[in-house]
């Protein structure tokens, strides 16, 4: 049973078909929660391993099917771990494949949702590649074992995606940004820009929710 309905909920990062999604507890947020929009913000399939695909991944894929059938808009950027979707790019009635898209405040201002791949010097394919192979012989995600014991430098990398996703917005023309790909949730209003991450669905298992008035919140599964 639907217990909230939002205005938009933004999420990424889910990785399904990898081991390290979990699952069970972004199907039961997509079963709790609702809106009129519903923005997936990259890297929702892992694309980039050719990996057994577990059965129960389906049930989040069958939950964000039954929205569209009641009417709820999605719209999928694909990110650099689900790239080949890109391929796919239109609209398909209630879901709408897109490269980026732009969102319209309660309060007129726009935010580009895009993935933030874009800003990210590691993003070559060859190089993800080499690290797909990396994880799927440690059987561990490896951005979370690096979060793991090199914080620091994973703390100065997030400060400076969030401030090149910032300025890439802002150079386009938009208010603000909301975006994943660094599987750190945040929500930052300086008042004069907003950055927004959605965080992820591996660690942190984060959405970021748009109420009726307006304000953003960050809430985890």
């Amino acid at each position: 049973m639907r217990q909230t309905k939002f205005r938009s909920i933004f999420m990424s990062d889910f990785h399904l078909g990898s081991p390290h999604c979990d699952s069970y507890r972004l199907r039961n947020f997509l079963v709790t929660y609702d809106a009129e929009r519903i923005y997936l913000v990259g890297d929702i399939i892992e694309a980039n391993n050719h990996l057994k695909w577990p059965l129960f991944h389906s049930d989040v894929i069958r939950e964000l099917f039954s929205k569209l059938q009641v009417g709820t808009k999605i719209f999928y950027i694909p990110g650099n771990h689900d790239r080949i979707f890109l391929n796919y790019i239109g609209d398909y009635h209630d879901l709408q494949i897109v490269k980026c898209v732009s969102h319209t405040m309660v309060n007129g201002k726009v935010l580009l949702v895009i993935h933030g791949d874009q800003v990210d010097r590691f993003k070559s394919w060859t190089l993800l590649h080499i690290l797909s192979v990396i994880e799927k012989m440690l059987k561990n995600n490896l951005w979370e074992l690096i979060r793991k014991y090199l914080s620091h430098i994973i703390k100065r990398h997030e400060l400076k995606f969030e401030k090149e996703m910032v300025s890439y917005a802002r150079a386009r023309g938009f208010y603000g940004v909301v975006c994943g790909h660094i599987h750190f949730p945040k929500i930052e209003n300086t008042g004069s820009t907003i950055y927004i991450n959605t965080g992820d669905w591996i660690h942190h298992c984060t959405a970021v929710v748009e109420h009726w008035d307006g304000s953003f919140e960050l809430l985890q599964g």
